[in-house]
């Protein structure tokens, strides 16, 4: 299978224009599209990730888009319901983007810079090469990498074990200040003292979201 890694920009995009805004990625699958009463709708699935603030402003600011149709979100899991009138709709890009020829391999990653980042696989070149000059040509699109492969891993939206808003936290905050970095950059104790909790709670939380994480991530490999 040939596989494209591109990223591109949509002038004006529900999503981007947001995660830039807010500084929050959003990892998202188009699960369908369909046509009804002269109206395009389009499903999406994702993971949104961030600052707990910054992602409650996207997730609020989306609502207000009259292009939203349905919102659904819990525990960042965003299921979204997306309409557009015919005369809204390129139906070139339409065809292009959206041809059943076509394969996400990975969620579209909806960057905080701005961009759209898409891993896009496909039997036929040709269809893979015209999604590609459309995107150079209309979408500001680069070109990362494309290549003939066997594929052995597929991402769709996994979701990973529950874990607390305090555990999440914690370990976010570990992995942003360098706890897992080598050599490490930071310890507990000074982790805690940044997030302002004791160092018993933050050693004890810490360690909770790891064991929950840690084997649905080694199940992966």
């Amino acid at each position: 299978m040939w596989v494209a890694k591109l990223s591109l920009k949509h002038e004006g995009d529900i999503f981007t224009e947001r995660t830039r805004k807010y500084k929050v990625n959003f990892h998202a699958y188009p699960l369908t599209h369909y046509e009804k009463k002269e109206k395009y709708y389009f499903v999406v699935m994702g993971i949104l990730e961030g600052e707990e603030e910054s992602k409650r402003q996207f997730i609020n600011e989306l609502k207000k888009d009259k292009r939203i149709k349905e919102i659904d979100a819990k525990n960042d899991v965003l299921t979204v319901l997306i309409n557009y009138s015919l005369k809204e709709i390129n139906q070139a890009d339409l065809e292009t983007f959206y041809d059943p020829a076509l394969i996400h391999i990975e969620p579209v990653l909806n960057s905080e810079d701005g961009r759209e980042y898409w891993v896009i696989g496909s039997y036929e070149k040709e269809k893979l090469s015209k999604l590609i000059d459309s995107a150079t040509r209309l979408h500001e699109g680069q070109l990362l990498s494309m290549v003939n492969v066997k594929l052995d891993n597929f991402s769709l939206i996994s979701l990973t074990p529950k874990i607390s808003e305090q555990q999440k936290k914690i370990i976010l905050a570990a992995f942003k200040h360098g706890y897992y970095s080598y050599p490490r950059k930071i310890e507990i104790k000074e982790l805690a003292k940044i997030l302002g909790i004791s160092y018993s709670t933050c050693q004890e939380h810490l360690r909770k979201a790891e064991i929950a994480l840690l084997p649905n991530m080694l199940k992966k490999l």
